[in-house]
């Protein structure tokens, strides 16, 4: 019983970091765009 509760432990960890670094890697995408479409208005205006 306490096994498994370690391997259910380690499990989820595991799956938490896969989650936010997949959270964090969508984020900076974003914000990369953003700053792109930025770049391209004041291309835009001048």
């Amino acid at each position: 019983m306490f096994i498994a509760g370690m391997i259910l432990f380690v499990y989820g960890s595991v799956i938490i970091v896969s989650v936010g670094l997949l959270v964090y890697t969508i984020f900076k995408r974003v914000k990369e765009k953003k700053k792109e479409a930025e770049e391209h208005k004041k291309y835009e205006d001048y």
